[in-house]
């Protein structure tokens, strides 16, 4: 199973890409939605873990411009913003929000729900997608 982490902040991303594939996920860090969008084009994405609040393309666009192209990834939206950046992302079809600092125990168990449901085994790898 596949998972992407975005986050303009690599030390978050690389901290929730690493929770993630303990999981049993091969995760992929980036660093803005465009990377995001550029990868759904190619590869089918289980899991995408979200920072809201990032420069060029933010979170909820990113969000809204996936869920445009009907993909059945889930979405895990993050932010160290108020209450209503997470609100508006559930509503735009994320599957989970936290705020920042993530809970590792609850992305820990969101990750390894999918990955039970899908059969999935674990045993991932990070790997960081150059800008």
């Amino acid at each position: 199973m596949l998972a992407v982490v975005c986050d303009d902040f690599k030390p978050s991303a690389c901290l929730l890409a690493q929770i993630i594939e303990e999981e049993g996920f091969e995760t992929l860090c980036v660093s803005d939605g465009w990377h995001v969008i550029q990868i759904l084009q190619n590869w089918i994405v289980d899991l995408l873990v979200i920072d809201i609040l990032m420069p060029d393309l933010d979170g909820l666009e990113t969000i809204r411009r996936i869920r445009e192209m009907r993909l059945k990834t889930k979405v895990v939206a993050v932010s160290g913003g108020s209450a209503e950046y997470l609100a508006a992302a559930r509503m735009m079809g994320a599957s989970m929000t936290f705020s920042k600092p993530v809970s590792t125990r609850a992305l820990r168990e969101f990750a390894t729900k999918l990955n039970t449901a899908a059969g999935g085994d674990p045993g991932g790898r990070v790997s960081e997608v150059p800008r």
